[in-house]
């Protein structure tokens, strides 16, 4: 699989074809080397899309106190999602 094609992959494609090969596996038959390589490759866009997910719903997170009038500290947070950015 092509960096491009993983680029262009959505995620339920990645996910039909990540069942597809699941299935194969677990009717008995034998993944061949391709296959195996594509069901690696296809994880990792998976993985991608979950990670994009969990980033985007972390920096949408907005804090706001449950009392207004009450006594409050500030605190200025710096999201850093290097960790679940993944380079490819």
């Amino acid at each position: 699989m092509t960096e491009q094609e993983k680029k262009d992959m959505t995620m339920e494609e990645a996910l039909t074809r990540i069942n597809a090969l699941a299935a194969k596996k677990k009717s008995g038959q034998s993944l061949t080397e391709e296959e195996l390589a594509e069901k690696k490759d296809l994880y990792e866009v998976y993985l991608g899309f979950i990670r994009a997910q969990v980033v985007q719903h972390l920096e949408s997170i907005e804090f706001v106190d449950a009392e207004p009038d009450a006594d409050t500290v500030e605190v200025d947070v710096d999201l850093d999602t290097k960790y679940l950015r993944k380079s490819h």
